[in-house]
């Protein structure tokens, strides 16, 4: 009402005003100068104070800038900043396309929606971004419709096209997708490789090779080149096919390196894929993952697959070997990478690896080692994922295992406190296991009680588990107590009808074993009756737990005549059948009668005639060799190849019984057959021949083993070069002795307890040290006098006495304390030994008779 207030009350407005334009164009100039000098978070905080504002930009940002503001946005999860960057600037077409790209890739929906609506006229770019952001976040009938309105609106493209089809391949609608490559054409479209490579991708899902192979001949007649994207797909088809074929994938990597496209991890996982389930070419495939380390370093997926492969192929070693290179170069562990070699170290048994394993993944599943004087583990800070519950599946595993006990129950107690990954029926199935294996049954209840609270389902494996439990507990429990396990076998064997699963072999096998095991012979062969009544098919293990109990009842003709029903029904006996067989045969005295009726069976039975053979050798080498080696020659005779694993155990029965001769043949007849030598079993054939004095050979096998590192399998024990450079040092040959010292001299100085413990060190510092003084070489001669000291091993008297001599002869080219030092070690040992004389022992025994033997 008084004019003289409102003129001033409109003068601060206007006032106000004016300083807020001025702040804004301020800011407006900062963001500008931000985005040009790439201060991305200087920039992202100047844009949410602008938003608010609705401050518009006079002109564009240099697109670059843009694109890397965008690229923040993305990794930071905030794309609707970069949306709220966009309503500032004047509008363009370009740089809408890179913020809609950075919205698909941050499988962001909602902010690719609103960048799609900034288009006032959306055109093909529009179109084939908003399309492929769909397909990014799983919004497949919307990709679908979106297509529709781009052909309705004349915005078809090839990228367009492709996302379409992107769209239709990853819906499972390959018959569709394939529809609109073919009316390309007729919109005037050339197809090109991104095409072809989205229907190939749709046809490597299901595993269909016939159909991704046609699509490469299309693309090839269509003018379209193959890219690594092409031969990945296929490579994956091939992996996920029924009967994956390892010679067309190694093909493919042939074709791959001759057109100069690089052979990626994902076409290397692919490839690991189908060697471990064709169990085709692995050394070539692990050939072949040794050059892409050594090249390119560790990929994770590749690694994975690797550590899978040699797992399915029954060579963890290969495995737990990446697991080492990765330690020496301090390369962190990715967490697929770490569960699958959980399998391989559970699969060797090495309580060592698996508790350095165990160390490492701990980190990955945001737990934390605490201080071993206090034990157990302590939580971290991380969000849950479906790959954590697999390692954290996997590590129970592995610990059970080897029995890490100590660890199952620090993991368990880490679930049930909220701090793991939420559980699951296989968590449930893998901590049972684990307690089953030490024969803890009350722990594993516990564990099963516990899944019934968390509203979890036990499956057949569940039951499974809890009746190994059983007969696990059964072998720490003295007979009394027998007949309680299987009271509760049978407890558990019920429970399982009532949460509706159905009997099958596997878990009546599983209760037959705690049967046999409790020496509950008769109820154990009326369980078998029961499986027969209700045509439930026996396997090979529940026939050889029958003729377990054979064997305790010493019955032969009954263990017979189990063998002849399995060998009826077409099954392949095991080892551990035929070992159990021919134990009960041969202490009745009629192992004869046994081999006879093998044979009988094994010429009757087709292509189970080898198998059964390989089994019967194996079972003979351990007692009767003889008999064992003539049967091997019979196989050969009748034109059959004895298996590798055959071959192995000849030789190390050869080996362990001093027929070194016998030994050796064997040997070279394996590596005749390019057959790969165990590193246990060439490593105690090379300490046997050099025991023996026969140095060439032990050479030729040394060489033979060190030839296959290359293929990641060779290599041989410690111990064994240790053998090596004795019996090379005695034989005179120095440079060569020198050479395997040079090798093991590393694990004796750095590790010395550990050494000292395991190796032989003494005698091998002896044989060093003297021939070493015959030439006269002072220098390593005094030097490998230092290493015997750092490791601690022992030497003795006339070792010392050459030493010292052939220091005193060449005293001018020595320091004098040397002399002193190996005097000192002398009157040690002579303290030590004169110290052991005087002490005196403990009689056990008197020369006067003992008391209750006076009549004897």
């Amino acid at each position: 009402t008084n004019p003289d207030v409102g003129r001033r009350v409109g003068m601060a407005v206007a006032m106000a005003r004016a300083c807020a334009h001025c702040s804004s164009a301020s800011d407006v100039a900062s963001l500008s100068e931000a985005l040009k000098r790439r201060k991305v978070m200087h920039a992202h905080n100047l844009v949410e104070k602008l938003a608010e504002r609705r401050v518009q930009m006079d002109e564009l940002p240099p697109l670059s800038a843009c694109r890397s503001f965008f690229d923040y946005c993305r990794r930071e999860k905030r794309m609707d900043v970069a949306v709220s960057l966009l309503k500032m600037m004047p509008k363009n077409d370009k740089y809408l396309s890179v913020a809609m790209s950075s919205c698909s890739r941050a499988k962001d929906w909602k902010n690719a929606q609103e960048t799609f609506q900034l288009w006032s006229e959306p055109n093909s770019f529009a179109y084939s971004g908003i399309i492929a952001a769909a397909n990014q976040t799983g919004q497949w009938d919307e990709a679908l419709h979106l297509f529709d309105q781009a052909v309705d609106g004349g915005a078809i493209s090839v990228s367009v096209c492709n996302a379409a089809i992107e769209s239709f391949s990853k819906k499972g609608q390959r018959d569709e997708a394939e529809t609109i490559l073919e009316r390309m054409e007729d919109w005037g479209l050339q197809p090109n490789t991104r095409s072809y490579n989205s229907l190939i991708r749709a046809a490597a899902r299901v595993g269909n090779v016939d159909e991704a192979l046609r699509y490469k001949e299309q693309m090839r007649k269509g003018g379209a080149c193959a890219d690594e994207y092409t031969y990945t797909g296929l490579l994956l088809a091939i992996a996920n096919s029924n009967t994956p074929e390892t010679t067309l994938a190694f093909d493919l990597v042939t074709e791959m390196q001759m057109k100069e496209i690089q052979v990626g991890g994902h076409a290397l996982s692919s490839l690991f894929r189908t060697c471990g389930k064709s169990g085709c070419e692995v050394d070539r495939a692990i050939q072949m993952f040794q050059e892409y380390m050594a090249a390119n370093g560790p990929d994770p997926g590749a690694m994975s697959s690797y550590v899978a492969m040699c797992v399915k192929t029954n060579i963890p070693e290969a495995a737990v070997e990446v697991y080492t290179k990765l330690k020496l170069r301090l390369h962190m562990l990715d967490i697929f990478t770490a569960a699958s070699l959980c399998s391989a170290v559970a699969a060797l048994k090495n309580e060592t690896a698996a508790m350095e394993l165990y160390v490492d993944c701990l980190p990955l599943l945001g737990l934390v080692h605490k201080d071993v004087a206090l034990g157990g583990i302590a939580v971290g800070n991380t969000i849950w994922k479906r790959e954590h519950q697999v390692l954290f599946n996997s590590l129970v595993h592995m610990c059970g295992k080897v029995g890490m006990i100590d660890e199952v129950s620090e993991l368990y107690a880490a679930m049930r406190g909220g701090r793991g990954p939420l559980p699951d029926t296989i968590t449930f199935n893998s901590l049972i296991d684990a307690f089953a294996i030490q024969g803890d049954v009350e722990s594993a209840i516990a564990v099963f009680d516990f899944m019934l609270e968390q509203e979890q389902s036990p499956s057949a494996h569940t039951f499974v588990s809890l009746l190994h439990g059983c007969a696990k507990s059964v072998q720490r429990t003295n007979s009394e107590g027998k007949g309680q396990e299987l009271t509760q076998a049978r407890a558990i064997f019920q429970t399982s009808k009532d949460f509706e699963i159905v009997p099958d072999t596997i878990l009546y096998t599983a209760l037959i074993d705690v049967a046999v095991k409790c020496e509950a012979y008769t109820d154990a062969f009326a369980l078998f009756e029961e499986m027969q009544l209700q045509n439930i098919i026996p396997s090979v293990v529940t026939y050889g737990c029958l003729i377990s109990g054979c064997e305790k009842l010493e019955d032969p003709t009954l263990a017979m005549k189990f063998y002849q029903m399995m060998c009826s029904t077409h099954l392949c006996p095991s080892d551990e059948c035929h070992n159990i067989l021919i134990k009960i045969h041969s202490r009745a005295g009629r192992l004869d009668d046994a081999l006879e009726l093998v044979k009988q069976v094994a010429r009757t039975r087709g292509e189970m005639q080898q198998q059964t053979l390989n089994s019967v050798i194996r079972a003979l080498s351990t007692e009767w060799l003889d008999r064992a080696l003539r049967l091997a020659s019979l196989m050969k005779t009748l034109g059959m190849t004895p298996s590798r694993k055959t071959y192995l155990a000849l030789m190390e029965a050869c080996d362990q019984q001093g027929r070194l001769n016998t030994a050796f043949s064997v040997y070279e007849e394996m590596c005749g057959l390019k057959y790969r030598p165990s590193r246990q079993g060439g490593s105690g054939l090379i300490e046997s021949l050099c025991k023996a004095g026969d140095l060439q050979r032990a050479l030729r096998v040394y060489q033979h083993m060190s030839d296959e590192v290359a293929t990641g399998f060779g290599g041989v024990h410690t111990e064994s070069i240790v053998h090596l450079t004795i019996a090379c040092a005695k034989s005179g040959r120095i440079a060569l002795s020198l050479s395997f010292y040079d090798t093991v001299r590393p694990y004796c100085v750095s590790l010395p307890e550990r050494a000292h413990k395991q190796l032989t060190l003494g005698p091998m510092f002896e044989s060093l040290i003297e021939a070493l003084c015959r030439r006269g070489m002072i220098g390593e001669a005094l030097s490998t006098y230092d290493d015997m000291k750092a490791s601690g091993a022992q030497i003795g008297f006339t070792t010392l006495a050459f030493l010292e001599n052939l220091c005193k002869s060449q005293r001018s080219d020595i320091p004098e304390w040397r002399v002193y030092d190996i005097c000192a070690s002398i009157r040690t040992l002579q303290e030590n030994c004169k110290q052991s004389v005087l002490t005196k022992p403990e009689k056990s025994y008197h020369h006067g008779p003992a008391e209750g033997m006076m009549d004897g």
